[in-house]
């Protein structure tokens, strides 16, 4: 089942050459303040559904087709978030977050890992 998740999240990723080239393009969300008045409380849609994260630390939304929900906090800015959809709890993950006009880019592993590309709706 994990197998599936990562190849569902790994479709819905981009290849960008470097996180430097991702850098220069799209601003990075650096605090706390920026996230919650730039991005929590919108809907983020991608090809494996869409989530919400609120100003108060939830997570909720559709993901592969089942319901989700969680809980977020931010921790040395980056943005860290625990959820589970249907049976499966992904693991505690810190994620660098990037926006540029309707588009968001997250990070996995505190900037190292794959990339995932959501847009605002």
């Amino acid at each position: 089942m994990h197998y599936f998740i990562t190849a569902t999240l790994t479709a819905a990723s981009i290849c960008i050459a470097a996180n430097t080239a991702l850098a220069q393009d799209f601003k990075r969300i650096k605090t706390k303040s920026e996230y919650t008045s730039q991005v929590a409380g919108k809907r983020l849609v991608a090809d494996f559904g869409w989530v919400k994260a609120t100003a108060d630390g939830g997570i909720t939304g559709q993901v592969n087709g089942q319901p989700a929900s969680g809980n977020w906090t931010w921790n040395r800015g980056f943005w860290c978030r625990d959820i589970t959809f249907g049976d499966t709890t992904l693991p505690r993950n810190c994620q660098a977050i990037f926006v540029k006009g309707n588009t968001l880019v997250s990070i996995r592993d505190k900037g190292q890992g794959d990339q995932v590309v959501m847009k605002f709706q």
